[in-house]
């Protein structure tokens, strides 16, 4: 099965396929095979499961933004007739989900691509904010956003006065900061708290915002 993704600032983590009917797609099965006859694929009973998951990695694949650059992602199935459709949850990097069902009789056939249209991926997007001068993260995000953000994904120059505007953005109390990915940002020296060149081993958790926090994970960034 050939599934076709898109969305702008979307990195996919999981693609999950299942059939709206349960039916085994995936654990032991017997294969038969006759001569001049194509193989035939039974699914064994009991140790089958009814989905597929696609894992794309802990950074996750970043799609295409329009339908006309949709990323193809690719699921071996075997033979099965999906009598009442299935169902795509598709999971970002910070852990939202997005769901595409079709009720729809689909039949996958032994040695034959099933192309789908491209789909866009709603709601999966991660704000994205370029801070081209150290410092000034804190205009480029207003209060209210500031307090509401639970995912965002920054690149740029990032100082000692960008680290405690992150650090009120994830507080355990006032924050909603969750996810953050800094892969594509640089630590420099300056600020008010951090004075000078923080090393990759520095970006932990603890480090970054000062316990208590409400991140859940971190994607460290270059030095």
């Amino acid at each position: 099965m050939k599934l076709q993704l898109y969305g702008t600032n979307v990195s996919i983590q999981s693609i999950t396929l299942t059939g709206n009917d349960n039916e085994p797609i995936a654990g032991t099965a017997t294969l038969t095979a006759a001569y001049s006859e194509d193989p035939a694929v039974a699914m064994a009973s009991g140790n089958t499961s009814t989905s597929i998951t696609l894992d794309c990695g802990e950074k996750g694949i970043t799609i295409g933004a329009s339908e006309a650059e949709a990323t193809a992602f690719w699921i071996a199935v075997p033979p099965t007739k999906f009598a009442s459709g299935f169902t795509i949850t598709v999971t970002n990097t910070s852990g939202a989900t997005f769901t595409k069902s079709t009720a729809k009789e689909f039949e996958i056939v032994r040695n034959v691509i099933k192309p789908m249209t491209a789909i866009e991926a709603e709601g999966l997007s991660i704000p994205t904010y370029h801070v081209e001068t150290a410092g000034t993260l804190s205009t480029l995000i207003s209060e209210e956003e500031k307090n509401s953000i639970a995912s965002m994904k920054l690149t740029g120059y990032l100082n000692g006065d960008d680290i405690s505007f992150i650090r009120a953005m994830a507080d355990k109390w006032s924050g909603k900061l969750k996810f953050l990915d800094l892969s594509d940002s640089f630590i420099v020296e300056g600020g008010g708290h951090i004075t000078a060149l923080i090393t990759h081993q520095m970006m932990s958790l603890e480090n970054l915002c000062s316990l208590p926090v409400a991140l859940a994970r971190l994607f460290c960034p270059k030095v």
